[in-house]
């Protein structure tokens, strides 16, 4: 007879590692299959994409050098898991086409110009089974062309090579102008100016030039004064421009740095318009001296850092001289982004490599005035649906105004993306932003990424990235 005593069953610790080692060989088992399943997708999407290429190749064969203008054509069709999209250009030479194959969520592309089975998708096709973005250069990575952001129109800002086109107003005995090279706020060398034996407000060292009827500049100067002028100096315009009066600035009393002294004055007249750098009030400086440096003069409201042909390339801009260096008038230059128009009349868009989320490039949009709506936009067709219209925004520190999405088209509506903004005011990162566009019949959209309001902060920037624009309403992390 055998004792109860005697019977032994599993410990609770043994009875856990068993535990413990079923799970871990379950997950392995899953991730070994979960493995051989995407593999298997991937093989058949490659399969899929040869196949396609091949049959592709084969019409053309038959029909000299000429792609099918359909998939169908070449006895291509969606298969059970698998979906193709095809794109072809017979107008060019050589001929281009771009097949994509798609097995659920494995994507392959094969074109003219790639001959194998290649992971990803065509431009402009889904992706892993997810719907096509349907904008154009959504990342801004598309070739670019050099516009005008900015031109000083002053012919000799820096005084460098000599102080040719400057001249002095109501300079009294004793008054005289020289280049120097004892004080410069840019380059090495300025304008010194030496008072003469007067007391006439407004006298001092004077530049011009030719100004249009209605248009409004803003003028300014760098100026050192080793020793106070007594009234302080100011920035004045004057001449034919304006009907030959006086137009004053505001007065600066500082006295040994730099500092910038500026006024903005609108033509009246086309013709000549002078800038002053003169004395404040009528009080006899004779023997005083005061250097002139880095003179500006530009279509205003302007952001009041100065540049010239010389000045230094930096971030997204570079500057050139329109004619003899350092004798002519120079422009400050950028990319202008393809595909994208500019909206309102208070920015300049830009392609920047200052900040990207994705590529190295984005589209920055420079306020360079205060109107509204300032912005850019993309011309697009539709077909009737729903879409979803995204990009991702930084507003830069400072910046006056949200920056927002809409669409607009005959018939077009717009409505909220639940979950997502439409709109921001966050500074200083990046915000993706979404829009619902609802189009009853195919037309034109334009896609603005604008601010709609009356920009204030002349000089700052937004920055738009992933541009896109995709069928159905989608609320998920990722739609294309």
């Amino acid at each position: 007879m055998i004792s109860a005593k005697n019977k032994q069953g599993f410990t609770i610790v043994e009875l856990l590692i068993v535990v413990v080692v079923i799970a871990i060989l379950a997950a392995i088992t899953i991730v070994a299959y979960n493995g051989i399943q995407n593999r298997a997708k991937q093989s058949a999407a490659q399969s899929a994409t040869s196949q396609a290429a091949k049959k592709i190749l084969l019409y053309a064969v038959e029909r000299g050098d000429v792609y099918p203008d359909t998939l169908q054509d070449a006895s291509v069709s969606d298969s059970g898991q698998t979906t193709y999209q095809y794109t072809v250009n017979n107008l060019v030479s050589p001929r281009v086409f771009c097949v994509t194959a798609t097995v659920q969520n494995f994507s392959y592309y094969q074109s003219s110009t790639q001959p194998n089975p290649t992971a990803g998708a065509c431009s402009g096709h889904g992706l892993n089974g997810l719907p096509p973005n349907l904008a154009l250069n959504p990342s801004f990575e598309s070739d670019a062309t050099a516009v005008t952001v900015r031109s000083n129109l002053l012919s000799n800002p820096s005084l460098e090579t000599d102080i040719s086109g400057w001249g002095i107003v109501n300079g009294g005995t004793g008054s005289s102008i020289s280049g120097s090279t004892t004080q410069s706020q840019s380059g090495s060398r300025s304008l010194l100016y030496t008072y003469g034996d007067n007391a006439i407000q407004d006298s001092g060292p004077s530049t011009s030039f030719a100004a249009t009827a209605g248009t409004t500049y803003t003028v300014s100067a760098w100026v050192y004064a080793p020793v106070s002028t007594g009234t302080g100096l100011r920035m004045a315009a004057y001449g034919a421009a304006i009907g030959g009066n006086t137009d004053r600035g505001a007065t600066t009393a500082t006295v040994g740095s730099w500092v910038r002294v500026s006024h903005t004055v609108t033509a009246t007249a086309t013709g000549s318009l002078s800038l002053i750098i003169g004395k404040a009030g009528s009080v006899n400086d004779n023997g005083k001296l005061l250097y002139v440096d880095s003179a500006l003069v530009e279509i205003a409201p302007a952001p009041s850092y100065y540049f010239s042909g010389a000045s230094s390339a930096t971030g997204d801009f570079t500057y050139a001289w329109n004619g003899t260096q350092n004798l002519s008038t120079s422009t400050e230059r950028a990319l202008s982004i393809a595909n994208y128009s500019a909206n309102g009349s208070g920015s300049v868009r830009l392609r920047s490599s200052e900040r990207a989320v994705s590529g190295t490039y984005s589209a920055r949009v420079l306020m360079t005035n205060t109107a509204t709506n300032a912005g850019f936009y993309q011309a697009i067709t539709l077909g009737p649906g729903t879409y979803t219209f995204i990009a991702k925004v930084w507003n830069q520190s400072g910046i006056s105004g949200a920056t927002s999405l809409t669409g607009q088209g005959t018939g077009v509506s717009t409505d909220v993306v639940s979950g997502f903004n439409p709109t921001t005011s966050v500074q200083g990162q990046w915000v993706e932003l979404r829009r619902s566009i609802i189009v009853p019949a195919t037309t034109n959209v334009n896609l603005f990424a604008y601010m709609p309001n009356t920009y204030t902060s002349v000089g700052s920037s937004f920055w738009v990235d992933d541009f896109a624009v995709v069928l159905g309403t989608c609320t998920d992390a990722v739609c294309y």
